[in-house]
């Protein structure tokens, strides 16, 4: 029927983009750093007192790589979420604005910018 062709095409697609998530996911999990350890955690609590509002651990080349990554992954169309923590550098909220300027950045001189 019909309607069976399209629900078997339904999962044939689905099945393909959870492929495709698993394959990216395999590549990446080398590259990218686990969890922090705690006593690493204790440290940038102790040197933000509780306020996160400035970077006390900058990880600019850690980040380069981040970018590197996200940029490799939107242009194979995987469905991408960042999580950034305020333990990560210091201030999620100033991570993320790095992020963006580094994507933007990338984006402006990227192969399709003519640069």
């Amino acid at each position: 029927s019909v309607v069976g062709e399209k629900i078997s095409r339904a999962i044939e697609k689905a099945i393909e983009r959870r492929q495709k998530h698993e394959k990216h996911e395999q590549k990446y999990k080398k590259k990218t750093r686990q969890g922090r350890s705690f006593e690493t955690r204790k440290k940038i609590e102790e040197k933000s007192g509780g306020k996160w509002m400035q970077i006390f651990d900058s990880r600019d080349a850690e980040l380069e790589r981040i970018v590197a990554m996200i940029q490799e992954l939107a242009e194979t169309g995987v469905r991408l979420f960042v999580n950034v923590n305020n333990h990560y550098e210091g201030s999620a909220p100033l991570t993320i604005q790095k992020l963006k300027a580094m994507l933007l950045n990338q984006s402006s001189s990227g192969p399709e910018s003519g640069r």
